[in-house]
């Protein structure tokens, strides 16, 4: 059950960032978004579920993690919270929202790079993924309004699609346990 929460909160980060990167690529800037126009409010709608959204993978991922990377997935789902509610304060209803929704957006790549080499140090869910979320990272990096959404969104989807279909995903290898 958890594998599955964990996925499916995965892909649906994914998806959320991928749907906030097609308006804003189609539809209309949501990146410079002030909330007049329905292409406006959906954008940041989409942006603040897809903060909760990896928020939520990011507390599931806490839960199967232990030292180091179980923090490191704390605090990316605080920053992904806080950024993914930010924007959209910001944008429609307090501009100086602006500084949460740049801390949490640093605070969100930061942690998830870290916790991806957390992961890729570790082996703990398998290196590769832990590759997959610093590949998100640098994504993100590129910047959200650059093609580093849809980046984003693309590894949460294959991140959270490996956890659904492998069956050995949230197993620790021998190798990275801890020896009491």
């Amino acid at each position: 059950m958890r594998r599955t929460t964990i996925a499916v909160t995965a892909i649906s980060a994914g998806a959320a960032w991928l749907i906030w990167d097609g308006i804003r690529v189609f539809w209309t800037d949501a990146a410079n978004s002030n909330c007049s126009t329905p292409a406006d409010i959906a954008g940041d709608a989409m942006f603040a579920i897809g903060g909760l959204a990896v928020a939520a993978a990011m507390i599931g991922l806490a839960t199967c993690l232990s030292g180091v990377p179980r923090w490191f997935a704390i605090v990316a789902a605080v920053a992904a919270a806080t950024m993914g509610l930010a924007n959209g304060v910001e944008h429609c209803a307090y501009e100086p929202f602006w500084l949460l929704y740049v801390f949490g957006a640093i605070g969100m790549v930061l942690s998830t790079a870290a916790l991806g080499l957390g992961l890729v140090v570790t082996g703990a869910m398998g290196r590769w993924r832990g590759l997959l979320l610093v590949g998100a990272a640098l994504g993100m990096m590129l910047g959200s309004d650059r093609g580093g959404a849809a980046a984003f969104g693309a590894a949460w989807v294959v991140f959270g699609l490996t956890v659904l279909l492998d069956r050995q995903a949230l197993h620790t290898p021998a190798h990275a346990r801890r020896v009491p």
